[in-house]
């Protein structure tokens, strides 16, 4: 059904980044602390001459397979990307990881960690192809090596569904979309151990629920191919189904959070309005903004979810290049392009008068010229007042071009 899917801008790119994807991870895929926050750079670099003479030492006495050195190098990997030396870090965990297979089998879940450490400097470096094939090597190893760990294979079946999906982005691959049609497997694979191991009302299945959505998104916005066939022709249905069961899980809650409630229920509105299902979308706005009067105490919340326009699609993970906020001194002094227009949007969410107020830089060349056509196409969530879509006149948007 794609013809009846709006989605806001040509440019615009579903990019869940190496951060993102690497957010869920317990250990050495958070943000690692850099080495002036965390340790004086002169003892971090002692730290460093400390465990190679370490690991010389171990060396000498056990000769260069000693199964002593694994848990030596490994620390070592990790203080060489608090130097932010990645390449370093790569180099010794690899060996760590060679050195774990030799003394504990193919198959030791030790190799774990070590890979996920691997997989974040290799990030780090943008050395995406051989992300790829240790993330495929991770997850086959969890398979392996985990099967009484649901609980981790769950994570791990995760982290690699949202890699496929910023390989697919960043077209690492011939044939990205064998990486979105892997990613949505992978996400349904994650749901359902999820709801084995801890039941339907979980929270944790959101996470992969809004996996789904994402990739049956950009199904839907991709041409008719093979791969695909199943998640364009199913989009709409599937898309309303796996809202439900995300309203529900929140609703299924000991402890309700009306917000995320509020949340779930104008995604699912979004969702219809994108598929021109105009009346029912009226109807599901309609519906979140009087379950948000009732339940929702904070009236800023409310007042950010229903005052202003909001570009969809409106996903986690989904990045815009826009912003309806002024841009921060940190973008203008970076000399970043964009154009800074306003528009009306209607009550059915669509664009109209638009009008450039300014360009950077001042010479209007095609990449702007793109950004302004394709915004003629946008989608928004209107402005909703009294549980009513009104047009909304004048909303200034900035539009980061390349």
């Amino acid at each position: 059904m794609r013809q009846h899917l709006c989605c806001i801008l040509v440019s615009l790119l579903a990019i869940v980044t190496a951060n993102t994807c690497l957010a869920t991870m317990d250990e050495g895929f958070g943000p690692l602390p850099s080495a002036s926050s965390a340790v004086p750079s002169d003892d971090l670099s002692k730290e460093i001459d400390s465990y190679l003479a370490a690991i010389e030492q171990l060396e000498y006495q056990g000769g260069t397979y000693s199964d002593n050195l694994t848990q030596n190098l490994f620390q070592l990997g990790k203080l060489y990307q608090r130097q932010g030396k990645h390449a370093n870090a790569v180099e010794v965990l690899e060996r760590c990881l060679f050195l774990n297979r030799v003394n504990e089998g193919l198959y030791s879940a030790d190799q774990v960690a070590v890979l996920e450490q691997i997989i974040h400097s290799l990030s780090e470096m943008q050395k995406w192809t051989l992300v790829n094939d240790r993330f495929a090597y991770l997850y086959w190893l969890g398979n392996k090596s985990l099967q009484h760990n649901q609980v981790k294979r769950a994570e791990i079946t995760l982290k690699f569904a949202q890699w496929q999906l910023q390989a697919y982005s960043l077209g690492v691959t011939k044939y990205p979309v064998q990486n979105l049609a892997l990613s949505y497997k992978l996400f349904d694979t994650a749901t359902n151990t999820i709801s084995k191991e801890h039941g339907a009302a979980d929270l944790r299945l959101i996470e992969p629920l809004n996996g789904l959505l994402l990739t049956t998104y950009l199904a839907a916005t991709n041409k008719p191919i093979r791969e695909l066939n199943s998640m364009q022709r199913k989009g709409y249905a599937n898309g309303v189904r796996f809202i439900t069961d995300e309203i529900n899980i929140l609703r299924d809650q000991n402890l309700l959070d009306h917000f995320r409630i509020t949340n779930a229920m104008l995604k699912l509105a979004d969702w219809q309005l994108m598929y021109g299902k105009d009346r029912d979308a009226m109807s599901s706005y309609r519906e979140a903004y009087l379950y948000a009067q009732t339940n929702e105490q904070d009236s800023k919340l409310v007042k950010a979810l229903f005052t202003q326009p909001i570009a969809l699609p409106h996903f986690p993970n989904y990045f815009h290049n826009n912003s309806l906020a002024p841009l921060s001194e940190q973008i203008i002094s970076d000399k970043v392009k964009y154009v800074h227009a306003s528009l009306n949007v209607t009550p059915k969410g669509n664009v109209r008068n638009i009008k450039v107020l300014g360009l950077t830089p001042p010479q209007q060349n095609g990449s702007h010229n793109t950004a302004l056509r394709n915004l003629r196409g946008a989608k928004f969530r209107p402005q909703i007042s009294d549980g009513v879509a009104i047009l909304t006149e004048e909303t200034q948007l900035h539009i980061l071009v390349k």
